[in-house]
């Protein structure tokens, strides 16, 4: 996790600098992340393990710069939409991936299915580079050196753009919170089946999937903050819910609710930053906002943990809930709506 946040900051730069090689840039990257799979996959000790697992968080972090700062110059007009439908990809991934592992698991070893990633990775990694290539871009060129440093250092002094990474923040936060204690809370507190468990965080990601497209529509048409601020209070809101539902149907619509929030916000937070940025730093403002998503989301689980164990797992959902809805309030009372997209 740590090697994937640092990788943020040359990954944005490689996004920016060479925003014309976009289809060589994701095609290595999915590459690059089949082949670290496959070094876990042969990983003989803990520190080859760590080696090979950070390189692969490394790989994955350069994905998203050069894909979602492609997707808002193309389609500027329409950037929550194309956003949220490439979070839509990922939900679906995150869905099925975990079916069918837990289904190759039952024939083969998790060394095997590591190692027969590179499959896959080097199909569609070929893939994407044949399509890409022949798409036609409204990028002509890389930027200049000079012009990537002016386009950072305006980032740098961009008010507007510093209350989203707080937004982010406060919204990472609490998801990574929720993300850790959900499946302790269902074990320990619910006494759920490891079957349960599974049925609810995949009905989390059944929600994602549906809303995020209807979510990020709604922001292109209706403005990001008007969706922006309530969607994180819904969001805030069914964290509380999971500490005081029974489990059963009713706790699962709360888990869907919750989903249906939480999967699309992050689309939203990276198009209204994308919405304030002007020049060639487009993926660099990318790779600012998962920074700060992964400095808040990196500490904020343990502080839940020593709430948890100082009272109950609830304490967790409600500490989870307090980031998301001040990130919401904040959200709400400034000024920080950027100008419509062309």
């Amino acid at each position: 996790g740590i090697a994937g946040g640092l990788a943020n900051v040359p990954a944005g730069f490689v996004g920016d600098r060479f925003a014309k090689r976009r289809a060589e840039i994701l095609s290595v990257t999915i590459i690059a992340v089949s082949v670290f799979a496959v070094a876990l996959g042969l990983a003989t000790n803990f520190l080859m393990a760590v080696i090979a697992a950070s390189l692969l968080s490394v790989a994955i972090s350069f994905w998203h710069p050069a894909a979602i700062s492609s997707l808002s110059r193309e389609f500027a007009s329409r950037r929550g939409f194309a956003i949220s439908l490439h979070g839509t990809g990922g939900s679906m991934g995150e869905t099925l991936g975990p079916i069918l592992v837990g289904a190759l698991l039952g024939i083969i070893s998790w060394r095997l299915v590591l190692q027969g990633s590179v499959i896959p990775g080097l199909v569609f990694g070929i893939a994407i580079w044949a399509f890409l290539r022949t798409v036609p871009t409204s990028t002509s060129s890389g930027v200049s050196m000079m012009g990537y440093l002016g386009s950072v250092s305006a980032l740098l002094r961009n008010g507007k753009l510093l209350l989203v990474l707080i937004f982010a923040a406060g919204f990472a936060g609490g998801q990574s919170t929720i993300l850790t204690f959900l499946p302790i809370y269902l074990d320990e507190d619910l006494g759920a089946s490891s079957v349960t468990i599974g049925l609810y965080l995949s009905l989390a990601q059944v929600g994602g999937i549906v809303s995020q497209p209807l979510i990020g529509f709604a922001s292109d048409r209706l403005g990001r903050k008007l969706i922006l601020a309530p969607s994180l209070a819904m969001l805030g809101l069914s964290f509380v819910g999971l500490s005081i539902v029974p489990s059963g149907w009713l706790f699962g619509l709360v888990v869907l609710a919750m989903g249906a929030f939480l999967f699309p916000l992050m689309s939203i937070l990276l198009a209204s930053a994308m919405d304030l940025v002007e020049g060639g730093a487009q993926a660099t403002t990318v790779s600012l906002v998962f920074g700060s998503a992964v400095v808040v989301s990196a500490f904020a689980p343990a502080i839940a943990g020593i709430l948890a164990d100082s009272a109950d797992t609830e304490a967790a959902f409600l500490f989870g809930a307090g980031l998301v809805l001040s990130a919401s309030l904040l959200s709400a009372v400034t000024r920080w709506k950027p100008k419509a997209p062309d």
